[in-house]
């Protein structure tokens, strides 16, 4: 996970000082994708600087914060771990989204590109949903950009587990899943756009529907390939001239 998305954490502990160790430790263990920024007391709550803090992992009750707080058992079940593991995810989006918005503010000049044109005809896609699935589109939109020299097949398997893994959490968009794994098989950046006829449920549980799928792949974090893509997405009613989009076309109207 990228430094500038670490979920940033405290832990609150009732058990004494052996015991807050112990979770420390074992949150450490099991998620290295998190910063533990301090191991306090209940009672040192009310005076800790909650301003650069994401969440709040406590072993006993608390009052009602304007942090997330997840309440666990100090040895850390099952249950307790996918609570956790639901917000760092959740948080890690969050944080992202909201570089991205910052991104788009900072911006001084747009240059005026259409859709078709930013990600390029070969790779925008155009599909009946019956009979596919989230993974079958990745997988083609994979294939495409590694043809094209953009990723090595590994990032295409990194995509889906990470799918498995975030799934909700890449529709920051309604109905348009943002789909990326880590930089470590991205040669050149790029995205590929899948638009299907109607929505397909995304991710493992399936609660969540897109009628859209970006595949993009990008070396750093300051690479603006997203930022832009998004920026195009943020004018007018564009997203939804996207979600209705039949053919490549109807992308040269988005700009």
């Amino acid at each position: 996970m990228q430094g500038a998305f670490v979920p940033e954490v405290i832990v609150i502990c009732g058990w004494g000082t052996g015991t807050s160790s112990l979770l420390k430790a074992r949150l450490s263990l099991q998620f290295p994708e998190i910063k533990i920024k301090a191991v306090i007391g209940k009672n040192q709550l009310d005076f800790y600087d909650l301003e650069q803090v994401d969440l709040i992992i406590s072993t006993i009750p608390l009052k009602e914060k304007k942090i997330k707080s997840v309440i666990v058992n100090p040895l850390l079940d099952l249950k307790d771990m996918q609570k956790i593991k639901d917000n760092i995810y959740q948080i890690s989006y969050e944080k992202e989204c909201r570089y991205l918005m910052r991104r788009l503010q900072d911006k001084k000049q747009e240059e005026r590109e259409t859709l078709a044109g930013f990600i390029g005809q070969d790779l925008l896609f155009f599909e009946e949903a019956a009979g596919k699935g989230w993974r079958q589109i990745i997988k083609k939109m994979g294939k495409h950009l590694e043809c094209r020299g953009c990723i090595s097949e590994q990032y295409t398997e990194d995509a889906i587990a990470s799918v498995d893994e975030w799934g909700p959490y890449m529709v920051f968009i309604p109905g348009i899943a943002f789909v990326h794994a880590g930089p470590e098989h991205v040669r050149i950046p790029g995205a590929a756009l899948t638009v299907l006829d109607q929505e397909i449920p995304f991710g493992e549980e399936g609660n969540t529907y897109v009628k859209c799928i970006v595949m993009f792949a990008v070396e750093d974090e300051g690479n603006r390939l997203l930022t832009d893509l998004v920026s195009i997405l943020e004018r007018g009613d564009n997203v939804r001239k996207l979600l209705e989009a039949e053919a490549a076309d109807d992308l040269q109207m988005i700009y």
